[in-house]
């Protein structure tokens, strides 16, 4: 059955609320594909919720990649959505 876009932001911001994460750790832990993550990382980003950081050089593998790290707005969107 396919999520909705709301479970899929919901539970990025549930994860990035965490710890700062990849896409491709995103990816995993939502069993999804990797357009989809940055997709809804894109619209998250837009919305204010999250912080989208490009890594020209990542450490792990040399290639470029993002992270995500939720920001106070998103913070508040969870515990209003919990509330």
């Amino acid at each position: 059955m396919k999520r909705s876009s709301y479970d899929i932001r919901n539970n990025i911001l549930m994860i990035v609320k965490e710890e700062t994460m990849k896409y491709s750790h995103l990816e995993r832990r939502l069993h999804t594909s990797y357009r989809t993550v940055r997709r809804h990382c894109d619209e998250l980003e837009k919305e204010g919720m999250v912080k989208i950081h490009k890594i020209d050089k990542d450490p792990a593998n040399g290639s470029e990649s993002f992270e995500v790290e939720i920001t106070e707005h998103g913070l508040k969107t969870l515990k209003n959505m919990k509330s």
